[in-house]
């Protein structure tokens, strides 16, 4: 749960009922309803906001943009409401920022009528999100308009942004991605558009647009805005069905989601979470339809162009899916007809056939011919639209029986023949007849054919069977077999002898006549009868070693075999493969060869020993451990197989023991890239391998007894090192030793001085390591420096120094108390400031400056305007006069003093001073409003500032940017009113002499400006009154017209008549005062549409009524009201006539429909039409009656309203209601037999009819015509009849069957067998018609089938000229008939009951010739049976021994015709050669054969099973090829080539590059080796090797072996970043291609074209890696030795780059370390740090020092790894700026205190704080300085203000002053007593802490405060008598003075005086 712990910017949500803190700017609800636009003043469908429950954040849309809710008042009867609701207050500026508003209401004049309530309101990106709540009451609801600054359109590669024009002489500045465009002001009134192209798709974009007017811009507006997303790729249709279609499309990416369109519809897809495409399956659509999609990528809910995609649905599947019609060899198939638009495609037995779609409606007809009889066949039917077929409709159908083939006897003994035949089907059985006998065998199960045994039979017997196929008890005509049993089997089968690859075998013959057949491995061999008495003797070659062998011996007598006799034998084991050393250590060595089998066990002999090793366990090699052993010894194993007690011939190998580990193992010395180490040699045979940092070096056994010594180079300094040492022996390594050791550190690098001032330098290096320390040397002394925390350089402050002195350091790097050779740096210390800085004198254009000098060595530098002068070093004691000349009149400058010694400066001293100003010009007004008036004059110069006076105010004005005149806007202002501005220019606090202007104010812009009322042609506009004095301009279409003002206090109305019709017009009404117009008030308002024309009812059903009108224009909607109900249609797209289908209305009923036209919802006046729905339709329509000429129809009543049509053959028929309740029933007469009728009736209501209903009725057909008998044969009768019509079937009765027999294609006679019958019998068959299941009368026929076939017709003998036929008997009456070769000869019926013979002569040898007998009884043939015959074939000539090689001899011969095969008999065995397919001779080789031996070969010609006579030869076989030909060693330049010996009577010849050598045949029993030297490296050679015997050579064998390439060269990494490394080499040649290892994998890297470097890039690894490379050259598989490389992947970036704090001079970064072997190099202002790799897991933090207050740096960081840096992240950072400068009070009074300070520059602001409040300064013009008057101030009071330096949002550190207002004057000053010498003074007194100043005659007096409350007095004496004085009396509070009061008071004249001149009076 979350309540108030979400962290900013989230929000408490419920989503699927789970509270979770989520950003509402990714899960909120989409408003876009257009009603809300605050420009629908629609009040006919009110909306009210109260009625919805709100819950979570919503969005609002008007269309495709993005919408908000107005931050004004909202003019009541808006936004499709009464009281729009809008916010009072602003829209959040800060990105994530969330803020409560109120929401007010407008209605009856008030804009908060009812109660008001808060919503929440978010900022996200490009957009506002609101959380919601119910308004107080009905009728509110919430308003939406467009933002002023908006995009109108996006695309993939643009925005389209628009925004408000603001007058016609201001322009416009867009920003974005760091360019800036201008848009110059545009024409007219309309908003400005403007398009940013060439973006990139599903790209967020922030624009900020500035209004410019004279060079000068506005503050600017922002607007974040999206690029469409890219549409997405790879949009397809991937599957459908009847009621779906599947798509599939690529993702664009993750933020990327989809809406599909179709029919209407919008679908949204949401964005993918993984890679793999995007499948949709689009659910609830019409078969057989085609669908149209638009797929549009959705980013942040915009749309791309979107990709269409065209697809339809699988049409429905076909219906009445039958059989129509079949016979043996067809099925005829109909199913109803889908539509014109589906074919079918019809699959079966693995084939499809394509089926267009037929005309007409009636049903699909398909004959499938060619089938097979007897069989069942599934059908299935798919409906095909548009190449998309439905799921489809099985049906099975079978066709007629067949009679039984491959009739065949299976198998045969001495006592039985197994017969067997393939079945016909499951419902087929058979009769089987031999000997007299007959049984009956059932269909079997299975698929298999039917096997049947016929035992008790006499062995070597001749037998005839006959096999029926009997189907529902009927026989077909039948298949004769002659067949014999076996002979007896062989007896004395035995295994005579065995070796590795033969087994001899020998049997006792059964008799001359008697051959036979041997059969092992799925092999057989033909051995022939054999000639004399003895044993039979065969040897059976090529076997397998080591292998159990079952034999089986066949006794085989014409063709049939015994049933078998079998033993087992085994050949001798092969030896071992693989035999090798898999392990060896010092003690042990492990052998390991391959294992043969389980039934192979070993014996292994060694030292004298022998050792029994039974047969493994599982499939690996074998394993066995001989231990005990010594070190570093040499041992020969031997290994025999054994298989059943026989050893094979052993193999052998010599294998070491492991050398002893090397002792003393130890680092001799190091520095900082390399380490000795140092070993005790083991001895002379013994090197070793050297492992570190997954390297390993070798190390030859070294001369000499002494230590081995090795030194490591290229090593990383202050690194520690893990070394292991392997001694080796034979290429055996020993367990190995390792050895710890470490590098001396690096030098610090990057030793600087980072700060110098006069008594201390600041030293920096960059940090070694977490564990490298320093020694600082300098004058003699030495300082030691830890190694610092952290990542950042190293800072170490040298004080105490003299000022200008200069000093060498020396710094060394310390790792584990070891020194590093050390850096020397020379640095000095400033000099001292130069003291008496002053300005002496100036005048405009110059000033001369005066200061103290240093000493003789000490030079300047004077700054200021970005300027620097060298002032070199005085040689005198005099201070130094410099004059700074050609400066501006009016302007303030700073001038910083440097003194520097050795090109470092001082710190400097500043002063202040100025040049005099000039007078300024020009003072004008520019612009007025109504509230405001904008002043222009031209301006003097950036120090100039103003003061304008008017209406006794006086207003402060900083002097402007830029060049251009001086703009000041005096706004808050009263309309209409003259206004008298004085302006003052200010320099310095100086003001000019002033000029003044009198400017008058705009009048208000009219209040409440409406359309009142709109018809066709006139609008008429009301406004509020402003006053009597105001008159108005109202301007639309370019023309204005002056409208005076009226009498009274009413709305002003004006009519403005002639308009257009539906036509949007824009009015502008400006109101007048004085020849000044106001800013003016826009009111669009449209004229009222015209009425549509030509509405009409154009057609209509039971439920709908379709209506038509003439559309007015593309922009004029409509609304249709009827029943209560208004239906809005969307204005039309096109020029044709408006269609609307009005639905589900009630059948047989009268509306009334009105019209309105509607443009931007303003109703036209209506037209309005009725129109009825049609009845409903009939039920229960239907035929109850037909014959040949009428058909009786009936349908249920409707009710006694409704009357009928009747609509067939083109005529109507009006039919009336009838009365009462009952069905309706019409006869139709007078029509045509078997003829099919459609019948349509509709109901009719007012004229109006039904959508129908039509069925379809048959009248009864004719009978069929000329019905007879067209063929018969033994078991059918072929009957035939002339066709009816294409519509028309039938019904054959015969024997109390009946028959379907569909109406045929074609016009011809129709032809119907009927099978099964029995032969020479008569039948009688009755024919009706039939037409839509309505029979004819029928018509009959008589018929008989044919006699039977002969039986047994057979060939008794033939020789090359003639063949004798047989064939028995049929019965005494039967004669015969005999065609062969277009001949035919009658053969009468013999006496008696033996068989019948002829003989037919004058044949062609080897020829085949076809009989056909037939049965003739009374004319009539039976079917007739076919007897296939051959004659005898000729001789082969020519037979010949063409060539021969070890194993084989080919003999050749002319073949006799295509016709004739051959058998070769040899050794007992015979070979059966096939017939030749070309003219060409025979040829064939004999295989299996011993090599080197005599064999005698006779050839016998054989056509259809026989042979001729025979023709004989002898021929050899050559010697064999040698074994094991094979390259046991290559080298760049030579091959040692290798094979195993023969025998001692046989050599060799080898040849390659077209030389030849003789090697004779070597002693010993080993291989033969032969080195052919010489050759090139990696260069491919062919070899043939041939043995040759008695001149005789082999057939040879030939190996191509390659030399070894040479290794690549320059092997090195051309470039590498965070997941790849680029490798890169010297080409060896274009043969020569290459493999790559390392981490264990191996890639091949092919021979490239070109002569330049190989490149190969490794990709996929990880960041920051350190990795080997090996790469081998390759020549044909051959690999060179190699060559080594490592290289390290770039690191990571750091993440969490950051600035963490600044000041004045520096800024502390901060990022997360990537690990602690990555270190980084940080750049910025063209230098680089280097930071050290952290220690710890915090972030790194470092701070750059010695930058410039105020200044905007860019900082770059790299991750470094192995000097290998990572591609970088940038930030820009500010420092603070530097604090004001003479922060003073320069004016106090009473209320005010007035502050200055020094400017910084024009890019520095301020912020003041005093009383916990804080003002903004803006940074001022010029150089003069900063003044600002702090006002309201209570008198006498001390203040202390705090003064911030502000630049980028960065403050400085601050510095503060008090400051005193003055204390008021005193009150009461009064002369309290006077004399002739004094006066005494009263006041009262003002506080306890304000004492006064009392002046007169010159002088002044200080009168503390008094203590108590009274009033002060204080006496003035020694006065004169009789004398006026004024006595100015100042209040004094913190030495601030008082304004002061004046008193004029006298002394008492002198007495005596007065008394003399009374006297005299």
């Amino acid at each position: 749960m979350c309540s108030n712990c979400c962290p900013s910017g989230t929000e408490c949500i419920t989503t699927n009922g789970a509270v979770q803190c989520l950003n509402p700017c990714a899960n909120y609800t989409i408003l876009n309803d257009t009603w809300r636009s605050t420009d629908n003043t629609d009040q006919n469908f009110l909306q009210c906001d109260k009625s919805i429950t709100w819950n979570g954040w919503y969005r609002f849309y008007l269309g495709q943009s993005s919408a908000q809710i107005p931050e004004k008042c909202v003019a009541e009867r808006r936004c499709g409401t009464h009281a729009p609701l809008w916010i009072n207050g602003t829209h959040p500026v800060q990105f994530n920022e969330i803020v409560t508003r109120t929401v007010c209401n407008a209605w009856l004049g008030s804009c908060c009528r009812f109660t008001s309530h808060t919503i929440q309101i978010k900022l996200c990106y490009g957009y506002y999100v609101y959380k919601l709540q119910q308004p107080s009451t009905c009728w509110l609801a919430y308003c939406a308009e467009l933002p002023l600054f908006r995009a109108s359109s996006q695309n993939e590669t643009s925005i389209t942004l628009q925004w408000n024009k603001v007058n016609n002489n201001t322009s416009f500045v867009l920003q974005f991605n760091g360019t800036e465009t201008f848009i110059s002001s545009p024409d007219g009134d309309g908003p400005v558009t403007h398009t940013v192209s060439s973006l990139t798709a599903g790209t967020r974009y922030t624009f900020t647009l500035f209004s410019v007017f004279e060079n000068v811009r506005s503050s600017g507006v922002q607007l974040p805005a999206v690029t469409a997303p890219q549409n997405a790729e790879g949009f397809r249709s991937l599957r459908q069905d009847e009621t779906s279609i599947t798509l599939q499309w690529d993702p664009v990416n993750n933020n990327v989601s989809f809406i599909l369109r179709y029919n209407g519809t919008e679908l949204n897809v949401a964005a993918p979470t993984g890679n793999g495409p995007v499948t949709l399956t689009v659910p609830s659509l019409t078969a057989g339809s085609r669908y149209t999609f638009t797929l549009f990528s959705v980013f942040e809910n915009i749309r791309s162009s979107g990709v269409q995609l065209p697809a339809v649905t699988a049409p429905e599947n076909a219906e009445g899916f039958r059989s129509s019609e079949q016979d043996e060899t067809s099925i005829t198939l109909q199913w109803n007809k889908v539509n014109n638009n589906t074919s079918f495609v019809l699959q079966f037995n693995g084939t499809e056939t394509f089926i267009s779609s037929p005309d007409g409606d009636g049903p699909v007809t398909h004959t499938v011919s060619s089938l097979t009889a007897g069989t069942r066949y599934t059908f299935t039917l798919f409906s095909v639209f548009e190449n998309v077929r439905s799921s489809g409709v099985q049906l099975p159908a079978v066709t007629a029986p067949e009679n039984a083939e491959g009739f065949r006897p299976s198998s045969q003994n001495e006592t039985s023949i197994t017969l067997q035949w393939n079945k016909v089907n499951n419902n087929t059985s058979f009769v089987l007849q031999f000997n007299g006998t007959e049984t009956f065998i059932s269909s079997p199960d299975g698929d298999g054919p039917v096997t049947h045994t016929v035992s008790s039979l006499i062995a070597g017997t001749r037998y005839t069977f006959t096999l029926f196929s009997v189907f529902e008890n009927v026989r077909s005509s039948g298949v004769q077999l002659p067949a014999v049993t076996a002979p007896q089997n062989a007896e004395g089968f035995r295994s005579l002898r065995q070796d590795e690859t033969s087994i001899t075998l020998q049997w006792d013959p059964v008799n001359n006549n008697v051959s036979f057949i041997f059969r092992y491995n799925g092999t057989e061999l033909n051995v022939a009868a054999p000639t004399g008495n003895g044993p039979v003797t065969l040897t059976v070659p090529s076997l397998t070693a080591g292998s159990r062998y079952t034999f089986t011996l066949f006794s085989v007598f014409e063709n049939i075999r015994s049933s078998g006799v079998s033993i087992a034998a085994v050949t001798a084991p092969e030896n071992a493969e693989g035999f090798r050393a898999s392990k060896q250590d010092e003690t042990s060595i492990t052998l390991q060869w391959n294992k043969v089998n389980n039934n192979v066990s070993f014996v292994l002999q060694f030292n004298d020993t022998e050792t029994f090793i039974s047969s493994p366990d599982g499939d690996g090699p074998v394993n066995h451990t001989v231990s005990s052993l010594t070190a570093g010894t040499k041992y020969t194993f031997i290994l025999y197989h054994v298989f059943m007690n026989v050893r094979s011939s052993a193999v052998n190998i010599t294998v070491a023991t492991a050398p002893l580990n090397a002792e003393g193992f130890r680092p001799s010395s190091q520095d900082e890239t390399s380490i000795t180490l140092q070993w005790n040699k083991v001895n002379n045979n013994t090197s070793f391998f050297l492992q570190f940092n997954g390297t390993e070096t070798f190390i030859s056994s070294p001369d000499g007894d002494g230590p081995v010594t090795h030194t490591v180079s290229s090593l990383t300094a202050g690194t520690r090192y893990t070394f292991t040492l392997f001694s080796v022996f034979e290429n055996v390594r020993s367990s190995g030793v390792q050895l710890p050791a470490v590098t001396a550190p690096e030098n610090a690098e990057g030793f600087r001085p980072s700060s110098q001032n006069e008594t201390s330098i600041t030293l920096q290096w960059n940090k070694v390591n977490n564990n490298t320390s320093f020694v600082l040397q300098f004058n003699g002394t030495e300082t030691f420096i830890s190694s610092p925390d952290g990542d950042g350089p190293v800072t170490h402050t040298v004080s105490s120094l003299t000022a200008g002195s200069r000093y060498t350091f020396t710094l060394f790097s310390v790792f584990e108390n070891v020194r590093s050779s050390g850096v020397q740096l020379p640095a000095v210390t400033a000099p001292q400031n130069a003291e008496g800085f002053i300005s002496l004198r100036q005048d405009e254009t110059s000033i001369t400056l005066q200061w103290d000098p240093v000493n003789n060595n000490v030079s300047f530098i004077l700054r200021y305007n970005g300027t620097e002068l060298n002032v070199a070093a005085p040689t005198g004691n005099g201070p130094v006069t410099l004059t700074v000349p050609s400066l501006t009149a009016g302007s303030r400058y700073t001038f910083t003093l440097f003194s520097v010694f050795e090109n470092i400066r001082s710190s400097g001293v500043s002063i202040a001073a100025v040049t005099a100003p000039e007078n300024a010009e020009g003072f004008r007004a520019s612009k007025q409003d109504e509230t405001s008036i904008t002043l222009q004059w031209n301006k003097v110069n950036n120090n100039t500032s103003f003061v304008l006076q008017f209406n006794d105010t006086e207003t402060l004005i900083s002097e402007p940017d830029g060049d251009g005149p001086v703009n000041y806007t005096v706004s808050s202002l009263t309309a209409g009113t003259k206004y008298t501005f004085i302006l003052y220019h200010v320099f310095m606090n100086v003001r000019s002499s002033a000029v003044n202007i009198t400017v008058a104010t705009a009048p208000l812009n009219a209040e409440g400006f409406r359309p009142s009322s709109q018809d066709e042609t006139s609008i008429t506009l009301q406004w509020n009154k402003v006053n009597n004095n105001t008159s108005f301009f109202l301007q639309f279409n370019g023309t204005e017209t002056f409208i005076s003002s009226p009498d009274g206090d009413g709305p002003v109305t004006h009519t403005v008549s002639s308009l257009i019709a539906g036509t949007r017009y824009t009015f502008t009404l400006f109101s007048v005062f004085e020849n000044v117009r106001s800013s003016g008030v826009q009111l669009p308002a449209v004229t009222a549409p015209q009425n549509a024309e030509g509405f009409r009812s154009l057609r209509q059903d039971e439920t709908s009524i379709t209506l038509q009108w003439d559309p007015v224009n593309n922009n004029v909607s409509f609304i249709l009201r009827y029943n209560g109900t208004e239906l809005n249609v969307a204005a039309p797209t096109g020029n044709g006539p408006v269609t609307l289908t009005v639905p589900s209305l009630t059948a047989g009923s009268r509306y009334t429909f009105t019209l309105f036209s509607v443009f931007e919802n303003i109703r036209s006046s209506g037209v309005s039409i009725a129109a009825v729905t049609a009845p409903e339709n009939a039920e229960g329509f239907r035929s109850s009656k037909q014959d040949e000429t009428s058909i009786t129809l009936q349908w249920n009543k409707v009710n006694n309203n409704v009357s009928f049509v009747l609509q067939f053959n083109d005529t109507e028929t009006l039919i009336s209601e009838p009365d009462g309740d009952g069905p309706v029933n019409h006869t139709v007469s007078s029509l045509t037999a078997g003829t099919k009728y459609t019948f349509i009736l509709y109901h009719v209501f007012m004229n109006v009819r039904s959508s129908a209903v039509n069925i379809t009725v048959a009248t009864a057909p004719l009978n069929a015509e000329g019905f007879r008998p067209s063929s018969q044969d033994e078991t059918s009768i072929t009957l035939q009849w002339n066709k009816v019509n294409n519509n028309t079937s039938f019904f054959l009765q015969f024997n109390g069957t009946e028959t379907f027999i569909s109406s045929p294609d074609g016009d011809g006679p129709v032809t119907h067998t009927v099978s099964s019958l029995t032969a020479g019998t008569r039948y009688t068959f009755t024919l009706f018609s039939v037409f839509e299941n309505v029979r004819s009368s029928g018509v009959q026929l008589p018929a008989v089938t044919a006699p039977e076939n002969a039986e047994v017709f057979r060939p008794s003998s033939q020789n090359e000229t003639s063949i004798t036929l047989q064939w028995n008997k049929v019965k005494n009456n039967t004669s015969f008939v005999l065609q062969f070769n277009g001949t035919e000869t009658f053969i009468s019926s013999p006496d008696g009951d033996g068989p019948v013979t002829h003989t037919v002569s004058s044949l062609i040898a080897g020829t085949r010739y076809t009989f056909t007998l037939f049965s003739v009884f009374e004319n009539v043939r039976s079917s007739g049976v076919q007897l296939p015959a051959v004659t005898a074939p000729q001789n082969a000539e020519g037979f010949r021994s063409l060539r021969q090689d070890e194993t084989s001899i080919t003999l050749q011969w002319d073949p006799v015709n295509n016709n004739v095969s051959f058998n070769l008999r040899y050794n007992g065995t015979e070979l059966n050669v096939a017939a030749p397919t070309g003219n060409g001779p025979v040829t064939l080789t004999v295989p299996s054969l011993t090599a080197g031996t005599r064999y005698t070969f006779t050839l016998f010609s054989v056509f259809e099973n026989i042979r001729s006579s025979g023709v004989s030869i002898a021929a050899v076989t050559a010697p064999e090829n040698a074994e094991g030909f094979r390259a046991s060693k290559q080298d760049e330049t030579s091959i040692t080539l290798q094979w195993n010996k023969v025998n001692n009577n046989t050599s060799f010849v080898l040849q390659f590059n077209d030389t030849e050598t003789f090697i004779s045949s070597p002693d010993g029993d080993g291989p033969v080796n032969h080195t052919v030297s010489s050759l090139t490296a990696g260069t491919k050679y062919t070899f043939i090797l041939y043995h040759v015997f008695m001149n005789v050579r082999s057939s040879a064998v030939n190996i191509t072996v390659a030399t070894a390439p040479l290794n690549a060269e320059g092997f090195r990494p051309s470039s590498q970043d965070e997941t790849s490394i680029t490798l890169q080499w010297n080409k060896v040649n274009n043969n020569t291609s290459f493999f790559l290892q390392f981490n264990g994998t191996e890639t091949f890297i092919s021979s490239p074209d070109g002569d330049g470097p190989v490149t190969h890039t490794v990709s996929s690894l990880i960041a920051g890696t350190r990795y080997t490379f090996t790469l081998f050259s390759v020549f044909e598989n051959v690999r060179s030795s190699g060559v080594q490389l490592p290289a390290v992947t770039a690191p990571q970036n750091a993440e969490g780059f950051r600035s963490l704090r600044q000041d004045e001079t520096s800024i502390t970064l901060q990022w997360d370390p990537v690990n602690n072997n990555v270190s980084f190099i940080l750049r910025y202002n063209g230098t680089e740090l280097n930071v050290a790799a952290p220690t710890g897991n915090g972030p790194v933090t470092l701070t750059v020092p010695s930058l410039t207050a105020g200044s905007r740096y860019t900082f770059t960081l790299f991750s470094v790894f192995e000097n290998i840096r990572s591609s970088g992240v940038s930030i820009a950072a500010v420092t603070a700026p530097e604090n004001a400068e003479g922060f003073r009070s320069s004016k106090q009074d009473e209320t005010s205190i007035t502050l200055q300070w020094n400017k910084v520059n024009n890019n520095v602001s301020f912020v003041l704080q005093f009383n916990d409040t804080e003002t903004l300064i803006s940074e001022p013009d010029g150089d003069g300085p900063v003044n600002h008057t702090v006002s309201s101030l209570t008198a006498g009071t001390k203040y202390t203000f705090i003064l911030y330096h502000v630049f980028m949002n960065v403050r400085s550190s601050a510095v503060n002053i008090t400051v005193a207002t003055a204390p008021l004057n005193a009150e009461g000053f009064r002369p309290s007593s006077q004399d002739e010498t004094s006066i005494t003074l009263q006041w009262n007194k003002v506080n306890n802490n304000t004492s006064f100043f009392l002046q007169f005659n010159g002088t002044e007096t200080f009168i503390s405060s008094p203590d108590g409350d009274g009033p002060v007095t204080h006496t003035v004496s020694s006065l004169t008598a009789g004398t006026r004085y004024t006595f100015t009396l100042f209040s004094v509070f913190e030495n601030v003075r008082s304004s002061g009061v004046q008193l004029p008071a006298v002394t008492v004249e002198n007495k005596r005086f007065i008394t003399k001149i009374a006297i005299v009076h």
